[in-house]
């Protein structure tokens, strides 16, 4: 039982080191595909990379455990990374697409530069992140130890 929190534990610290660097660097590349006001500074456009990059870490999180509990695997990174990183994938793409529905068109939260390639007027860049980093995170994950435990 200990070696399986173990296990978890440094499955769930390698799931959350990894996402937060590539949502890291994901969020600095498509800044140009949002649109900011013209008075913003760069305190405020690195303090939304950093919440964006926060929110992107706890949606991923949120996938790993929801991805765990459908294949019933906490281990599922190593055992059926495949398998997991699809699984992963369209639920991502899912929540994403009615995450920038909302925040875009609802919410008004945030809004799209003229840059921003769209598919059914939601972001590609958002749901491409969605679809590719899944896939990166699940192998990354299988290849390093966490570090910190």
């Amino acid at each position: 039982m200990l070696a399986l929190r173990k296990d978890i534990r440094q499955s769930l610290s390698t799931w959350v080191q990894t996402t937060f660097a590539l949502n890291l660097f994901w969020e600095v590349a498509h800044l140009p595909l949002y649109s900011f006001p013209a008075d913003a500074r760069w305190p405020l456009i690195t303090y939304d990379v950093l919440h964006c990059t926060a929110g992107d870490v706890i949606i991923s999180l949120a996938i790993f455990l929801l991805t765990s509990l459908l294949l019933r695997d906490t281990g599922w990174v190593r055992r059926r990374p495949w398998t997991g990183a699809v699984l992963a994938a369209v639920i991502g793409v899912a929540y994403t697409a009615y995450s920038e529905y909302l925040n875009v068109y609802v919410r008004q939260s945030w809004a799209y530069s003229s840059l921003m390639p769209l598919v059914f007027g939601l972001g590609l860049s958002p749901l491409l992140q969605w679809l590719i980093l899944p896939f990166c995170v699940t192998h990354l994950s299988r290849r390093r130890p966490p570090c910190w435990v």
